[in-house]
């Protein structure tokens, strides 16, 4: 093949997987492994989140919710970046409905540094924890971004609904996720 036929099949690639990343698509997966975090050394994530040790790790299992919505995503991934307002305003909408307490929210930085996910934070004012996951070995997915709501088990989690792609409009995700975990 010449290179302008190498390039061109290149570029197909590229817009298969970029199409593929914004396209919302369900995710067949009943129940997820344990996967351990660093618990967050910010006070007031661990209070979010319910964990008592200051140190030491700890799974979705010790969150003090019965659901936990965990966001895997890149920071350099451009539908990832599209995506925080939508998920910042779910966030505040917990709050606003009364549902902080049994909803939690984390975002897992697939391929991410602790440093990056920092100035991530910062750039997009995230206002729940983010932890790396620098060897993307935490949440297994195929295309980012990445949507779970999980019922924590000891054994990892059952999975209430999960999806590749742009999360659902707020209000229809928050009723998704009553209608699944039986929340009011």
């Amino acid at each position: 093949m010449n290179k302008i036929a190498w390039r061109i099949a290149g570029l197909l690639l590229l817009a298969g997987w970029l199409a593929a990343c914004a396209s919302p698509r369900p995710i067949e997966v009943k129940t997820i492994p344990p996967a351990y975090f660093q618990v967050p050394r910010a006070a007031h994530w661990r209070q979010y989140l319910g964990l008592r040790p200051v140190a030491g790790e700890f799974t979705l299992n010790d969150i003090k919710a019965r659901v936990v919505v965990v966001e895997v995503f890149q920071v350099d991934c451009p539908h990832c970046q599209d995506e925080v307002p939508y998920v910042n305003r779910f966030y505040h909408l917990l709050q606003q409905k009364g549902l902080s307490e049994q909803v939690k929210i984390i975002g897992v930085g697939t391929g991410n540094t602790a440093a990056q996910l920092d100035v991530y934070q910062r750039h997009y004012g995230i206002p729940f924890p983010l932890f790396p996951d620098p060897k993307m070995v935490k949440i297994d997915v195929d295309v980012i971004p990445a949507f779970f709501v999980i019922e924590p088990t000891p054994a990892g989690g059952r999975v209430l609904y999960a999806q590749y792609g742009p999360l659902p409009e707020e209000e229809r995700f928050l009723q998704l996720i009553k209608e699944r975990a039986g929340l009011p």
